[in-house]
């Protein structure tokens, strides 16, 4: 997928470089429709403190919401449908955190 730099989380106060078109490669784990949208699961074996979730959920919504807002938006262009909702399952800890 095509997009400028500065659409990207590390280029939007880069105003050098704003412009520069930057292609984005990703392989979305799983994906899946429902009646009212599409969902993305995007795995990860990190370690993750189920005893502590809401500062956990916050670490793994800093270190991969970017990527997963990026997979939403390629899998809304690609099959032209919405995503209804984003998510990382932790696979160790057995949890999900919604990625807005």
């Amino acid at each position: 997928m095509k997009l400028t730099y500065g659409e990207t989380n590390r280029g939007k106060d880069d105003e050098n470089a704003r412009d520069e078109e930057i292609v984005v490669q990703g392989v979305i784990d799983c994906i899946f429709e429902e009646e009212d949208g599409l969902v993305i699961v995007d795995y990860k074996t990190g370690w993750f403190d189920v005893a502590d979730y809401e500062n956990e959920a916050g670490r793994v919504r800093s270190v991969y919401g970017e990527q997963l807002r990026l997979y939403r938006r390629a899998a809304e262009l690609i099959f032209e449908k919405p995503v209804k909702e984003s998510v990382v399952y932790m696979t160790g800890a057995g949890v999900t955190i919604d990625i807005p």
